[in-house]
């Protein structure tokens, strides 16, 4: 665990380093702002080994993000840019099909680097693509759970990756629709399931998975 610790936190000075080197390439072509986002946030659960379950239990909640960014833009077609920021992840656990009151609602409290690849179709359409890197302030839940859910999510950083379409409205603001799904996983524990007179047992991933749809300004 401390290794892959160790290689996320490796990796976060590596484009760090990467974004600065090319905005110091042409300083005409820095720039930076903030940025917010709608968020519909779910849980992707894997099991292993798997079986077939159309309902999993879960559903999506809204929720939402606030980023700051800073990147280069170059002056063919492709941008870089960081955009550091906070976002809240999670999902809706369905508890009664016949009672909405015993659902819960789990977030999960990130801090995040997206580091963004933007391609350019034209001077106000664009592709984005890369990498997100996250780490995991808290857990909790509506209404409070009675166990401590940090206990749980123990796996604080997250590496997972997103991919995008956007347009330039005015020449300082942008829209941007995005999907993202994690890399790692935030949680991994034992399961049991009975199929019949069969029960599987195994153990089961919980991978974060959001859609965002993003406001942009630049100063």
């Amino acid at each position: 665990m401390k290794r892959r610790h160790l290689s996320i936190r490796r990796i976060f000075q590596v484009l760090f380093v990467l974004i600065i080197s090319q905005a110091q390439l042409d300083a005409q072509g820095f720039e930076f702002g903030i940025q917010s986002g709608i968020v519909l946030a779910n849980s992707h659960l894997v099991f292993d080994p798997s079986f077939d379950e159309s309902d999993r239990g879960f559903d999506p909640i809204i929720s939402f993000s606030i980023n700051g960014f800073t990147g280069y833009r170059s002056s063919s077609f492709w941008e870089i840019s960081a955009e550091p920021g906070y976002i809240q992840k999670g999902s809706l656990q369905i508890g009664s099909e016949d009672d909405s009151s015993d659902d819960i609602r789990i977030q999960c409290h990130y801090l995040q680097i997206p580091i963004v690849i933007k391609t350019r179709f034209a001077d106000a359409l664009y592709f984005s693509l890369g990498p997100e890197l996250g780490y995991l302030i808290k857990v909790n839940s509506k209404p409070e759970s009675m166990y401590d859910l940090n206990e749980f999510y123990d796996r604080k950083y997250e590496l997972s990756g997103l991919v995008g379409f956007g347009f330039t409205v005015f020449s300082n603001l942008d829209f941007e629709l995005r999907y993202n799904h994690g890399i790692t996983h935030k949680l991994e524990t034992n399961y049991m399931h009975g199929i019949g007179t069969e029960v599987l047992e195994g153990k089961v991933r919980d991978y974060n998975e959001y859609f965002q749809m993003i406001v942009r300004y630049r100063f």
